[in-house]
């Protein structure tokens, strides 16, 4: 940002509301302003009022098309959206109205401004932004993962959960009523399992997902788990999925912990009991340890102390091997 624009950006932020309004209209009707920068300065303007005069910065960016068309900036772009947002908290179905009387701006109504809709209107009731998803009709965009996205607690998730079943519940068995399914599910997956085995693991049982629901998704991946809770999950997995679900998913945490973090990896398998998700970590393990280093491998399985797992892990060790010298 240059220096201008700097300076520019400081003097709007000690304006309050109706000060902005008048310099918007100042800007804009300045003869000795050039249309490329009056078009920036006007875009940053509305920005940065977005959140406290939604209804004029969206009366403003209807009537004026060229702050949020083109390849220019994203600031016009971006204040639709923050005051879509904020309009929907305080008056979510005139926002909704607004969106509908849109038929000759097919350039604001965006699904990201339906989503901003929803998420406005469902950070304060979650029931009411799923009524603003119904009113919308359209349950295969960003405004169906926009409820799930505002559900950062444990409490919230369930509430998300709640509604999305009771309007699933209205809704014809169909490819839409199973994205909008889908997509919430998903996300609501992906964040409890962010926040952590013991409380994610347990919410995700007390929520009632049937056991094809939590295999179906990409949730349960390396990269959204602590390190230190990836044998934890692997061992839950195992109970909770089902088993060719749960075989698949587990082979993939094992080969991304063992690549990310192969002693803490190496470690939990010594310590793993028998079972169908220890074998599933094991060949998954040596897999991705033959694949990097056969010869690291050998000398891991040959430290194993049951001789019918070492027979075992030497024949895996062996095929793998052999796969890899014959491409």
């Amino acid at each position: 940002m240059s220096q201008v624009a700097s300076r520019f950006l400081e003097g709007i932020l000690l304006l309050d509301g109706d000060g902005r309004v008048r310099l918007f209209h100042r800007i804009k009707n300045h003869p000795g302003v050039g249309v490329d920068i009056k078009e920036g300065l006007l875009s940053m303007l509305l920005r940065v009022s977005a959140e406290e005069n939604p209804r004029f910065v969206l009366r403003v960016l209807r009537e004026t098309p060229e702050l949020v068309s083109g390849d220019r900036d994203s600031m016009g772009r971006d204040a639709v959206e923050i005051a879509m947002r904020s309009w929907a908290k305080v008056d979510p179905y005139a926002a909704l109205d607004w969106i509908r009387r849109l038929k000759d701006r097919p350039d604001l109504a965006t699904p990201a401004v339906k989503a901003a809709l929803v998420a406005g209107a469902g950070s304060v009731d979650v029931a009411r932004g799923f009524r603003m998803l119904e009113e919308l009709g359209d349950y295969d965009n960003d405004a169906v993962g926009s409820l799930a996205q505002e559900a950062n607690t444990a409490e919230q998730r369930t509430a998300v959960l709640t509604e999305m079943r009771k309007l699933a519940a209205t809704l014809e068995p169909s490819m839409e009523r199973t994205r909008l399914e889908n997509r919430i599910t998903i996300t609501l997956l992906d964040k409890a399992v962010r926040e952590g085995f013991g409380n994610g693991s347990r919410w995700i049982s007390d929520a009632g997902f049937s056991k094809q629901s939590l295999g179906n998704g990409p949730a349960f991946d390396y990269r959204n788990m602590k390190g230190e809770e990836v044998g934890d999950w692997m061992g839950w997995i195992g109970v909770q999925f089902q088993p060719d679900a749960g075989r698949v998913t587990i082979s993939n945490l094992m080969a991304s912990w063992t690549k990310a973090d192969y002693l803490s990896a190496s470690n939990w398998l010594r310590g793993a009991d028998p079972g169908p998700t220890r074998d599933a970590a094991f060949a998954a393990f040596l897999t991705s340890v033959t694949e990097s280093s056969p010869d690291e491998a050998r000398k891991w399985a040959m430290d194993l102390p049951d001789a019918a797992e070492r027979e075992r892990a030497m024949d895996l060790i062996g095929k793998v091997a052999s796969r890899g010298a014959g491409k």
